[in-house]
């Protein structure tokens, strides 16, 4: 009962969930482009730079009343350029030289004398290009920041600064426009971001604001080609931090969450080939990581694909090596019979400890090896010939170099060797062929091969060697009816059935209650009761008629009048225990 107990642990695949991110924020360096060489630059690191405008306006500035920018231009990442998978991009400002103690700041005029000045600018300039033209587009905000002084009583006392902003560009096709000075009601801005979002033609269009609600953003609706620069202008005076650059990129994982996140829901529902299906989308698309290999072994683990299963496993150790992908690979192992699990199990973190201990403990009772030799799976069959042609599931055969046929017949197990005479990978089908000097041939065979489709409701029994190393060599049998003429997700090669399917009885017979072959066993739903798959037996008559070897069905039952119980006395000598290494 305590390896019983061990190996329904194994089975009961818990639900593991990995978390995936859509968007990823990555700080990135600040680097310059292009400089006014008047424009002083210090505290200048990977993340920030300062700039400071230490020169007053010209004359001529000052006489056409025009604000003497000195200008910076700093890059923009290239993802950013690309627009591709970009959502966001933010950076900080800190206008230095918004000091309310103050309110006149040192500037040099053209004979490099100092002056000062109250009323300071800077604005941001972003250059940009849509799919409509070719022409450069730009916004421009501008903001002020106009420190006043007023008379009192007690004399001239600072009393608060005048702040606004005005925003001015050109877009195609609308040309130039300019809305004019606007007062701010708080302070000036201290972060701009740009929202980049998709459209219905699969190009971006962008939002670009400001933490200020005061501030007017810029809404362009026409698909963006790129941004070209993002322009800092410095007015006489204006000190400014720049600091922050952070871009938001969409994952490699958001480009296929919705297909995953459908298998997710898919496994939740307990639909585990079809989560499968999703998954092997994703990665037949080019989503390959430890996350998405896990997701679909578990999968296939959750339907008894094992082979699938451990290839994944293996596959998401390759790109980590988690105790998790350890654990799930070393139970799918011994679900196969593979003792070389509990080593996985051992690296499985505490969990697979525990489970590698409690086998290793039982071991030597365990009957995991004939004559010395150490399986890697086990399987059922069942005879189609007097000759020693014998049907069972592809995948319990799957890349095996050696395979032994045990047969019970009076009570006495005999062990002959077989080869694979032909396949049929799609519908999961495989013929052996017994080829041992001491086999001399079986008996008539007391049932028939019933190729018709059953309809629903058709009672049926199962009969297997199910998890042969913890229950034992003994035949096992299961009954229930045919829930549905069509498979999993309306799969035509398969019956529906209510007879559970264990591992170890895959490639079994499926009887009706004459005893009659109607189907083989592929799949159960551990974590489903009642739930299982069987082949159609018409599938099998079409590899039949492909095999290299002349193959007669049996078409006679001589069982059917007899009772339930001597049906199942006939027909054990002639369903197999299939192991594998």
């Amino acid at each position: 009962m305590k390896k019983v107990i061990i190996f329904f642990v194994l089975i009961l695949m818990s639900s593991i969930g990995y978390s995936q991110n859509r968007f990823e924020i990555k700080t990135l360096p600040i680097t310059i482009l292009n400089q006014d060489s008047k424009l002083s630059v210090s505290g200048k690191t990977n993340s920030s730079i300062t700039i400071h405008n230490q020169f007053a306006a010209t004359k001529e500035s000052r006489k056409k009343k025009i604000i003497d920018f000195k200008s910076i231009t700093i890059s923009t990442p290239i993802s950013i350029t690309e627009v591709e998978g970009v959502k966001k991009m933010s950076f900080n400002i800190s206008d230095i030289n918004n000091d309310p103690q103050h309110y006149k700041y040192a500037v040099l005029d053209e004979k490099n004398k100092t002056q000062y000045t109250t009323d300071l600018y800077w604005g941001i300039e972003i250059k940009f290009k849509t799919k409509l033209s070719n022409e450069i587009n730009y916004v421009r905000w501008v903001f002020n920041n106009d420190a006043w002084k007023t008379v009192n009583g007690y004399g001239q006392v600072f009393a608060g600064a005048k702040k606004s902003f005005k925003q001015s560009g050109y877009t195609y096709p609308n040309g130039h426009y300019d809305l004019g000075w606007k007062e701010l009601s708080w302070n000036l801005p201290e972060k701009m971001y740009i929202n980049f979002t998709k459209n219905r033609l699969g190009g971006s269009h962008f939002f670009v604001g400001f933490d200020s609600y005061d501030v007017d953003g810029l809404h362009i609706e026409d698909v963006v080609q790129n941004v070209i620069s993002i322009e800092l202008l410095v007015g006489p005076g204006a000190k400014l931090c720049v600091y922050d650059l952070k871009i938001e990129t969409e994952t490699q994982y958001a480009k296929f969450a919705d297909t995953i996140d459908k298998g997710d829901a898919e496994m939740k529902s307990g639909n585990y080939m079809q989560a499968a299906n999703y998954y092997s989308q994703a990665i037949d698309k080019g989503y390959k990581n430890y996350d998405i290999y896990m997701k679909r072994a578990n999968a296939y683990f959750a339907c008894e694909f094992l082979n699938n299963a451990i290839d994944d496993y293996t596959t998401a150790i390759f790109y980590e090596k988690k105790a998790e992908a350890f654990l799930m690979r070393g139970k799918a192992k011994l679900l196969k019979s593979d003792m070389s699990g509990i080593e996985d199990l051992k690296k499985g973190g505490p969990e697979g400890i525990a489970i590698a201990k409690e086998i290793e403990a039982d071991k030597p009772s365990m009957p995991s090896s004939h004559g010395g030799t150490q399986y890697k799976a086990s399987g059922s069959g069942f005879v189609l010939s007097q000759d020693g042609i014998i049907v069972t599931n592809y995948h319990v055969v799957e890349g095996m170099k050696s395979i032994d046929i045990f047969v019970n017949q009076n009570e006495n197990t005999r062990k002959y060797k077989a080869k694979v005479l032909i396949s049929d990978k799609t519908n999961d089908i495989s013929l052996l062929k017994i080829e041992d000097s001491s086999f001399t041939g079986f008996k008539t065979l007391p049932y028939s091969i019933n190729t018709k489709t059953l309809d629903v409701g058709t009672k049926v029994f199962a009969l297997g060697y199910p998890m042969s190393d913890v229950l034992g060599e003994e035949i096992k049998l299961t009954d229930g009816l045919i829930s549905s003429k069509t498979g999993y997700q309306g799969d035509i090669v398969t019956y529906q059935i209510s007879a559970p399917i264990q591992p170890g009885s895959s490639g079994g017979p499926l009887f009706d209650q004459s005893g009659n072959i109607v189907g083989i066993t592929n799949a159960g739903i551990p974590e489903a009761e009642n739930v299982g798959y069987a082949i159609k037996a018409s599938y099998l008559k079409n590899l039949i008629d492909v095999a290299p070897d002349t193959i007669i069905l049996p078409t006679h039952n001589y069982i059917s009048g007899l009772s339930f119980t001597e049906k199942v006395k006939r027909l054990t000598p002639y369903v197999v225990l299939i192991k594998v290494y």
